[in-house]
C-alpha cells in the first residue's frame, strides 16, 4: 500500500541470484527522531491515509472518483543536505512505515465489533463514553455474552490505542494499595483501570463487589 500510494518507492535488485525489492522513503525523513514508538505514532498521525486501501466500486476495482491522498507540502521530500539524514535513516524510515501499517489482530477487531454492537443495542452514545473517560473515576459496566470477552477487553485497552486519554494499565480491583503500582516500570505515568470480572465462574459476592468498587 505504501508503494502503491507513493509513500515509498521500490526498485528491483539482484542479491545472490535472488530478485529483491528495495524500498526507499518518498517523504522528508528529518521529522523522524530515532525513537521507535514515537516515530511509528508520527507516521500513523501524518501518513495514515497512505496505508489504507482505496475504496472499491461496484465492480471490485479501486474507485477512481474517491479523493486520493495528497502530499502535505511540509512532508514532501527535501534535499538531504543539512537535514541530518545519513545512510541508515532511509532503512529506519521504511521500517517505521511498515510497522505503522501493521494489520490489527483479529482478536482485537472482534472485541471492538462486539463492544460496538453492545453500545448500539444499549443506546449509549460514543460522545457520552468519551465524556465519562475524561473523569478521574468513571465506572463502566459492560455485559457481552461471548466467552473470553472479559479477558479480551482489558487487553484491548492496554495493548492498543483504541481507548482515548491513555496509555492505561489494568489490574484486579481487590489488590492492596501501594504507591508503586501507580507508576509504570519505565517511569511513564499511566492511567490505572481496575477491573471486576463477573463471569459466572468467578462472580464476586455482593459484599466483595461493593468493597472493590469503593
Amino acid at each position: 500500500m505504501a508503494v502503491r500510494t507513493g509513500l515509498l518507492t521500490m526498485t528491483a535488485a539482484i542479491v545472490d541470484g535472488h530478485v529483491v525489492g528495495r524500498f526507499t522513503p518518498a517523504f522528508d525523513q528529518c521529522y523522524l527522531t530515532a525513537e521507535a514508538e514515537r516515530d511509528r505514532q508520527w507516521v500513523r498521525d501524518h501518513l495514515a491515509s497512505f496505508l489504507i486501501e482505496a475504496p472499491m466500486d461496484a465492480t471490485g476495482r479501486p474507485d477512481l472518483l474517491s479523493p486520493a491522498s495528497v502530499w502535505p507540502a511540509h512532508l514532501k521530500r527535501h534535499s538531504p543536505t543539512g537535514s541530518g539524514v545519513d545512510d541508515t535513516t532511509p532503512i529506519y524510515a521504511v521500517r517505521a512505515v511498515g510497522e505503522a501499517g501493521e494489520v490489527p489482530s483479529i482478536k482485537d477487531m472482534a472485541t471492538v465489533l462486539l463492544l460496538a454492537a453492545t453500545m448500539e443495542e444499549s443506546g449509549v452514545e460514543l460522545r457520552d463514553v468519551v465524556s465519562l473517560l475524561r473523569r478521574p473515576a468513571a465506572v463502566f459496566a459492560v455485559e457481552v455474552l461471548v466467552e473470553g470477552f472479559e479477558r479480551a477487553l482489558p487487553q484491548l485497552v492496554e495493548a492498543t490505542a483504541f481507548m482515548p486519554f491513555g496509555p492505561y494499565v489494568g489490574m484486579a480491583a481487590d489488590f492492596t494499595f501501594v504507591d508503586e503500582i501507580w507508576r509504570w516500570v519505565e517511569g511513564e505515568t499511566k492511567r490505572v483501570f481496575l477491573q471486576i470480572p463477573v463471569a459466572r465462574t468467578d462472580r464476586p459476592s455482593r459484599s466483595s463487589m461493593r468493597r472493590q468498587l469503593l
